[in-house]
């Protein structure tokens, strides 16, 4: 477990995650799953930095790339590419499981 890939958020992962936490936090009035939520996530991203491969392919016919994969940590769903030549993992998206993903897709 020596090799560690680096990881950034795009920007729209970046509002995704931010609009997830902040409805657990403010909507739901609930700061605990918030923090906790955070916390798998985080920890999910570590393990793919270990285990850049893992997760499964995205099988979709709206997604052109068919690079992308996905983890599912709780109800959401984190869509990422990996990058061996500079062993970099994009997190492109993280999306709550039953909104409707072809749509999602077809705009990722």
């Amino acid at each position: 477990m020596d090799s560690k890939y680096s990881y950034r958020f795009t920007e729209q992962a970046i509002h995704d995650f931010e609009e997830i936490l902040d409805y657990l936090y403010v909507n739901l009035e609930n700061p605990i799953a918030a923090k906790n939520l955070q916390k798998k996530i985080f920890e999910r991203i570590d393990l793919l930095r270990v285990f850049p491969d893992s997760g499964s392919s995205v099988n979709n016919e709206f997604l052109s790339d068919k690079t992308v994969r996905k983890v599912v940590v709780n109800n959401y769903i984190i869509y990422f590419k990996v990058h061996h030549d500079d062993e970099m993992i994009t997190i492109v998206r993280i999306i709550y499981g039953k909104r409707n993903l072809d749509e999602i897709l077809k705009l990722m």
